[in-house]
């Protein structure tokens, strides 16, 4: 029996995450929705493990600028106690991070990459996979939200550019995580597509509003994960979406 520990699991990736390992056979997950100021319950009764993923936290750039401290909590402190518990349990420690960890312009950037060193530094066992603008049925999100709203609210000139990767894809290569060598990765597609195309791909009306403080203006990855490549393409996705 395989022993999977998911933090984050009614977020938007653990879920999905979690649907996808539950139809695998011959595996035990446990899992908890998030971690309050770092801290849950059921990661002090998870008595066996051979892997955590990592997915609870503060997950945004613009809601790090706002409140600094929440970030450092939910991100930092949540990772280090991971860590403890993984080393603990003899557990592989898979922790998806953000190509905004790559020369930080917020408060959400610099937490990431000082989650990435600290698990370098003491984590026994560990994927770290830096991944790119993650899309598809999301609940916020550049390509969602112009999918689903009447026009496309640009912030900014439209010039930013990003890495999208569907989170089906995503969820490939956490699973991928399980078995690759311990180290950190990148779950990218190579692949710059501008804001502003993305928006043209809706055949939308377009708004635009200043740039918002904290926001990369250009975020690419590689792939760099053995075994797994992104098979969704963005902007043939949104034509497809809003054709519906």
């Amino acid at each position: 029996m395989y022993n999977a520990y998911i933090t984050g699991a009614s977020g938007y990736i653990g879920k999905k995450l979690y649907n996808h390992l539950f139809l695998e056979p011959n595996i035990n997950l446990l899992a908890c929705s998030d971690l309050k100021d770092g801290r849950d319950a059921k990661s002090y009764y998870v008595k066996e493990a051979d892997v955590i993923f990592h997915l609870a936290g503060q997950s945004g750039a613009i809601p790090s600028m706002q409140d600094p401290i929440n970030d450092a909590e939910q991100n930092i402190m949540t990772t280090l106690r991971m860590i403890v518990l993984a080393n603990s349990l003899g557990a592989r420690l898979i922790f998806p991070t953000s190509g905004a960890s790559k020369e930080p312009e917020s408060p959400y950037g610099l937490s990431k990459k000082t989650c990435e060193e600290y698990i370098k530094m003491l984590c026994n066992d560990y994927v770290i996979l830096r991944l790119s603008s993650v899309f598809g049925e999301k609940p916020r999100g550049v390509v969602d939200t112009f999918i689903r709203e009447r026009q496309c609210m640009i912030y900014g000139d439209g010039n930013a550019i990003r890495d999208f990767v569907h989170v089906n894809d995503i969820v490939e290569a956490l699973t991928i995580a399980r078995t690759a060598p311990c180290g950190e990765y990148e779950a990218g597609s190579g692949k710059g597509v501008k804001i502003i195309d993305i928006a043209t791909a809706t055949g939308k009306q377009i708004k635009f509003e200043p740039k918002r403080e904290g926001e990369k203006e250009r975020v690419i990855l590689e792939n760099t994960l053995t075994g797994w490549s992104p098979k969704v393409d963005v902007i043939n996705y949104i034509k497809e979406q809003c054709k519906k």
